[in-house]
């Protein structure tokens, strides 16, 4: 060990005697690195994912922006962070967006598409106002292969007519205020795994085009307020799709329509129907027999007068049953709620400016009546704090009570009248008086609210 350090000691000095610096020598066998290995372009993608997880949305574009090497790498982290989201188009002004969206602007629409379409699977277009075919010829060309969700508002169809391959995996369409092009109407043909349709006041150029069997459509929603389409296209709609579950429809009929419904859709398990101009009046005695409806909603948002005059239907099989915008509350309403002995849910809903006159004997009446209610809901403001109190602590069966205000009771009082059995929660509605009061009975919190 001597000899060695003495001869590293020598080796040393001698260097230094010949003037070699040290550090030169160990330079000197370094590896001399090129700059050019250093590009980003000759990163790998999965290095590139890593980097690009820190950058927000409009960072991820302005790097698929950058180079075309970048974007499936941009493109992946897109699809992990934002796939689940809205993306909205708005080709107007007009902002209407939540917490759930993303918004593209117009300018950078395009592009968007072509590089991120791939990968979005909800997507809402308000084409609202001067065409823009860079746009719709982005979308068409990379967007059909992975939407599930898609919305069209306040558009023209004609805009797509390019389209030629069709958007096979969307489940849910929704067009809104729209007018559906002679191409666009053979939605069978573009959207042939709709689950969901909704069409919200619409026009056609073919309206019989609409009428066809989609396979896989179970719920059909139809706005048709000012009926644009005709109410034969709407009947032969119901006929080609016998197998729907739920059917939502806004439009005037008669006697003969609903007639139809019934004998076309014997697998409905929900409907819910805007009640027609004539509140019924011209159906007669007859009545309508729905035996596999579960749950049935009626609407009437009328600004004057009853609810409506006449009840045609017939259920066999009803657990909930909703009344929404009536006035005045009658008697032959309140005889068909009781004929329904099945019914587990129901739902009072009068109109905000004019509440209804439902007494508390009636109210009383109808639960009573209804040996297997769990959940109520109605409105407060026409009973004495004493006949709520009463309600909620002698009906044992209800489980949840859902009790609107106008002007919100002496609350400590009500409180604690009702502790000993029920707790509460209260919402409310935004700067308005209007309060929302709901009640949990307490076993029900104990064993766990579904």
């Amino acid at each position: 060990m001597g000899n060695l350090s003495s001869k590293m000691l020598s080796h040393a000095k001698k260097r230094v005697r010949d003037d070699e610096p040290i550090k030169e020598v160990f330079e000197a066998k370094k590896p001399k690195i090129d700059s050019k290995q250093l590009q980003v372009l000759d990163i790998n993608d999965d290095c590139l994912q890593i980097v690009f997880e820190c950058l927000d949305l409009e960072d991820l574009f302005n790097v698929a922006e950058a180079h075309s090497h970048l974007v499936p790498a941009a493109r992946m982290v897109f699809a992990r962070r934002y796939r689940m989201k809205k993306v909205f188009l708005n080709l107007d002004l007009v902002r209407f967006i939540d917490d759930d969206c993303i918004e593209v602007r117009k300018d950078v629409a395009a592009a968007f598409f072509r590089y991120f379409g791939a990968v979005v699977s909800s997507l809402f277009i308000n084409f609202e106002g001067q065409r823009e075919r860079a746009i719709e010829q982005s979308l068409l060309d990379h967007c059909p292969g992975t939407l599930v969700k898609f919305e069209l508002a306040l558009c023209d169809t004609s805009n797509l007519d390019t389209i030629d391959e069709p958007f096979g995996k969307v489940e849910q369409l929704t067009i809104t205020k729209s007018s559906l092009s002679k191409r666009l109407s053979r939605l069978y043909v573009w959207f042939p795994s709709l689950t969901t349709l909704k069409l919200i006041n619409v026009t056609s150029e073919k309206p019989e085009y609409l009428v066809a069997h989609l396979p896989q459509l179970r719920n059909l929603v139809i706005y048709n307020e000012k009926m644009t389409i005709p109410l034969a296209t709407i009947s032969g709609m119901l006929r080609a799709n016998p197998q729907l579950e739920s059917l939502v429809l806004c439009c005037d009929y008669d006697a003969d329509f609903l007639q139809s419904v019934s004998a076309s859709l014997r697998r409905l398990i929900e409907l819910e129907l805007w009640a027609p101009d004539d509140r019924f009046l011209c159906f007669g005695d007859d009545k309508v027999r729905f035996e596999s409806v579960e749950t049935f909603a009626l609407i009437a948002p009328h600004l004057r007068g009853e609810f409506v005059v006449n009840m045609p239907f017939e259920f066999t099989n009803l657990k909930e049953l909703y009344f929404d915008g009536f006035n005045e509350f009658k008697g032959q309403l309140i005889s068909f709620i009781k004929e329904n002995h099945g019914v587990r849910q129901l739902n009072l809903v009068p109109c905000i400016d004019d509440w209804d006159d439902l007494t508390f004997a009636d109210l009383m009446s109808v639960v009573n009546s209804l040996p297997d209610l769990v959940e109520l809901e109605f409105c407060g403001d026409t009973f004495k704090m004493d006949d709520i109190i009463q309600l909620l602590m002698i009906n044992k069966r209800l489980q949840k009570v859902r009790v609107a205000f106008i002007d919100m009771p002496h609350w400590p009082d009500f409180v604690d009248a009702i502790e000993t059995e029920w707790t509460h929660g209260v919402y409310y509605n935004g700067d308005s008086t209007d309060v929302e009061c709901y009640f949990f009975k307490l076993d029900r919190i104990e064993g766990g609210l579904n």
